[in-house]
């Protein structure tokens, strides 16, 4: 059994709480019922929001791991509230403490499915501590390029998505997550997975937001790693 939340009904529940499972004892024949006590951990920065409260049955064996999904329900909604104090910084994979702008910083960020194949979708979550705020509206492009620098995959969207950046306070920690797929006739090869941020002014006119690099100089397009894009032989 998985409990977790989510903002769309067919979301990935784990992206946004934690919640640890025992595997339930089987069922007799001919039905029945068993109480399960499930305690749900909301991760740190999730924005404050309304979120689909969702459980998924797995089938599984001794020698599988999460299982055969078996069913998927929403049985009701949560609420995550602003803290009343600024969240402590969980511990990252990658904890760069990017300066953007000197308005906030980039205090984390975690990449999965590093090896992609054509078509697959790699997964990013991005730690962000606000600080000069009102933060202006904000675009975030997440770009992945190839060996001689051309974008292969990109997206684009407000920062912070449906918490978006106008309504952080000062020192708040903002949890974001990426799914990136990249397309089909993408080339094997290993790529680099790079974020640009750029404030909205006014109807159309955008100004980079630059962050303080480590050569000590202001630089616009930072670098979170890279993706190995692997096309496996078809059988």
């Amino acid at each position: 059994v998985r409990l977790g939340m989510a903002i769309e009904e067919d979301a990935d529940i784990g992206e946004w709480a934690t919640a640890d499972t025992s595997a339930m004892t089987a069922l007799e024949a001919g039905g029945g019922s068993i109480s399960q006590e499930i305690d749900l951990h909301v991760l740190a920065g999730t924005p404050p929001m309304e979120y689909k409260l969702i459980v998924e049955v797995h089938e599984v064996s001794t020698s599988e791991g999460v299982g055969t999904p078996a069913g998927r329900a929403t049985i009701g909604t949560i609420t995550v509230m602003r803290p009343l104090v600024p969240s402590h910084t969980p511990q990252m994979p990658h904890e760069p403490w990017a300066n953007f702008g000197d308005v906030l910083q980039l205090t984390g960020y975690e990449l999965l499915a590093l090896e992609v194949e054509p078509g697959g979708e790699t997964r990013v979550t991005l730690l962000w501590r606000a600080w000069d705020v009102p933060l202006p509206v904000i675009k975030s492009t997440l770009e992945v390029r190839d060996t001689e620098g051309r974008v292969v995959a990109q997206e684009e969207r407000g920062l912070g998505g449906a918490y978006a950046s106008t309504l952080w306070s000062r020192e708040e920690l903002v949890r974001e997550v990426y799914g990136l797929k990249v397309p089909e006739n993408i080339s094997s090869g290993t790529n680099t997975l790079t974020l640009t941020l750029q404030a909205v002014r006014g109807s159309v006119a955008r100004e980079a937001i630059p962050f303080w690099s480590e050569s000590g100089a202001w630089e616009e397009r930072f670098a979170l790693g890279t993706i190995e894009i692997i096309n496996r032989p078809q059988p």
